[in-house]
Formats: structure tokens, sequence, C-alpha cells
């Protein structure tokens, strides 16, 4: 776990930030997500599956540990940014920092998919 606390701290390669902990974990995180939305939306009324409430749960569960991860993906683009010998890999690490920031607000505060807020219906 020394590599989140690096990380966050600026202290470690760009190339490690990017290609380790951002690209392979934001496609395990989308078919992980994709089966709690899954589970979510079969688990209303089908016998012998979990009830909605425990998958709304889940659900839950998932937003805040998929939130934490994006703060702390961000903060580390942003931060270990020109850790690199090109400094137009840095400029361009914080510009894909601030769009994925803007992404994930409208993703959880403009599109009612942080079901913490909005409920579960």
């Amino acid at each position: 776990m020394l590599f989140i606390k690096s990380a966050w701290q600026g202290e470690e390669r760009l190339w490690k930030v990017f290609w380790l902990y951002g690209l392979p974990v934001v496609f395990i995180g989308f078919f992980g997500s994709l089966c709690v939305e899954i589970g979510a939306a079969m688990g209303v009324g089908v016998v012998g599956r979990p009830s909605e409430s425990t998958w709304c749960f889940w659900y839950d569960i998932w937003e805040i540990v998929s939130l934490c991860y994006w703060v702390w993906l961000c903060t580390s683009l942003w931060r270990c940014a020109f850790n690199v010998e090109k400094r137009f890999l840095g400029y361009g690490a914080r510009a894909l920092a601030v769009f994925v920031v803007i992404l994930v607000c409208n993703n959880y505060f403009y599109a009612n998919s942080f079901s913490l807020f909005h409920g579960h219906g």
C-alpha cells in the first residue's frame, strides 16, 4: 500500500500512476460497476436472489469506493504529472485529471447516479 501514499504525495513516476494504477483499475471498475448495476436491476422480485435493498446497499458501497478511487487517481495524476522526462506529458496528465474531475462530477451529481443523494425509489 506504499504506492498509494507515494502517488498521493506526488513521488511516483507518471507512467506508473497512469498505466499501472489508473487504466487497468478503470477497466476492472467498469465491469464491476456493470455487475453491481445489473444485480440491482435484477434483484427486484426475483425468487432466490438478493433483495433490492441488498443490491442497493452494495451499489452505495461501490459508489463510495469508486468516488474515493477517482479522487485519489486525479490527485495523484496532478501531483505526479511532472515526474517525466518530457514536460508536455505532464501538461497532458494535468489536462486529463481536470477532464476526469469534470466527468466524475457530472456522473455523480448531475446524472442522478449517486444513489445516496437520490434514493432508490
